[in-house]
């Protein structure tokens, strides 16, 4: 008998989109398409105008890795593009907010339960009394339970843009205990990704690959991605050379927008090669960038003509990219990419003789750049106050 192959292909990715469609009404599309410009090439078909995206191939990976649906009671429950960019766009979660958003969203319950609570203790019904006081504690108590891989998720991210290293390691242990009893849970892709970061930063560095390496192919960790992935680690370990290597060889796999940005960053930051960064912008079309990450892009050109000492360009640049993430400071990695773009924002004030606005932007930066060891903008901003200060003489 002659058996038949079945050819399997991955799956396509979704990407979401938001904009108005042809009655110029607002829209939310999820596409399924092959490329992120295909899928708006689609769009742009039907009419829709106005287009920004808010999922692009690294959230469809991994959102592939975390899944669209869980159980809950019982039911099965679908989680939409919609549902992940609402949530994305609200504050980081925390202990007290979910408590006080229990208490506003179920205040009916809480009064029924504490007038009956009242009503037992008089009557002396202690059955009574012992049932409402576990249904007072016991509620806000699964709310916190299910809400908090989102509260130790978002400690993670703030810990990894500060190089909080080994609170890093200790939130993805915890990650990981927690995962076992949630509902949605945190993808092993994910939490080897940033152990492997802070195994990295903490100089063990062939330790960090070996770590990530098992994860290769894995939802969440197809090869583009995770060689983008092992730049950083590389990166954090202080290799910059292979970093910039591997950026490279994830480009020619997946030559997407987000890669590109990150490269050209790198060149920029850690090799003072403008020419070779604004060659790897040159390839973005900021029509296919997610809305969240625009100000970094502006912010990176802004570093390219600082390098070109194009002062007064450089500083209408990164001064629109921190006014923009001014806006979503409660974005993951907002802190380091302002302090950061403060920082150059120092070094171009000062060249263009405004000694007391450059000072007052490396004051806001400093904590940060100490703290994850930028020694090559540190000593940029160094070298710039020292020229006004001299200047002003």
């Amino acid at each position: 008998m002659r058996k038949s192959h079945v050819l399997c292909f991955p799956p396509m990715p979704t990407y979401a989109w938001t904009g108005k469609d042809k009655s110029g009404i607002p829209t939310f599309r999820e596409i399924e398409a092959a490329t992120v410009q295909e899928s708006r090439d689609l769009l742009l078909a039907e009419g829709c105008t106005d287009l920004q995206l808010q999922e692009d191939d690294v959230s469809a990976e991994i959102n592939r890795a975390i899944g669209d649906k869980v159980a809950f009671l019982g039911e099965e429950v679908t989680i939409t593009a919609r549902d992940r960019v609402q949530y994305h766009n609200k504050p980081p979660p925390t202990i007290t907010g979910i408590v006080l958003q229990g208490l506003k969203e179920d205040k009916s319950f809480f009064i029924v339960v504490s007038l009956c609570l009242a009503f037992c203790v008089y009557r002396h019904w202690l059955v009574g009394a012992i049932i409402c006081a576990v249904l007072l504690i016991g509620w806000p108590s699964a709310r916190i339970f299910i809400g908090l891989p989102s509260v130790l998720f978002h400690r993670l991210f703030d810990a990894d843009d500060w190089h909080r290293w080994n609170d890093v390691l200790r939130l993805a242990k915890q990650l990981r205990a927690v995962g076992r009893y949630q509902l949605i849970k945190i993808p092993e892709t994910q939490l080897a990704r940033f152990e492997a970061y802070a195994l990295a930063g903490k100089g063990r560095l062939s330790e960090a690959v070996a770590l990530y390496s098992r994860v290769e192919n894995q939802p969440g960790a197809p090869t583009w991605l995770f060689k983008s992935h092992l730049s950083t680690i590389y990166h954090n370990g202080g290799d910059y050379d292979t970093a910039l290597k591997l950026m490279r060889e994830a480009i020619a796999l997946k030559p997407e927008g987000t890669g590109f940005i990150d490269l050209a960053s790198r060149l920029a930051r850690y090799h003072a090669d403008a020419p070779g960064a604004r060659a790897a912008l040159q390839h973005v079309d900021m029509d296919l960038v997610m809305d969240l990450l625009k100000p970094f892009a502006t912010r990176l050109r802004g570093i390219i003509l600082w390098l070109e000492n194009d002062f007064g360009n450089a500083r209408q640049e990164l001064e629109t990219a921190i006014r923009e993430m001014e806006k979503t400071r409660h974005i993951a990695y907002r802190t380091g990419t302002i302090a950061v773009a403060k920082g150059y924002l120092c070094c171009v004030y000062a060249r263009l003789g405004n000694r007391e606005a450059a000072r007052k932007c490396y004051g806001e930066a400093a904590e940060y750049l100490v703290a994850t060891k930028e020694t090559r903008l540190l000593q940029d901003c160094e070298d710039a106050l020292n020229f006004v200060s001299k200047k002003s003489l």
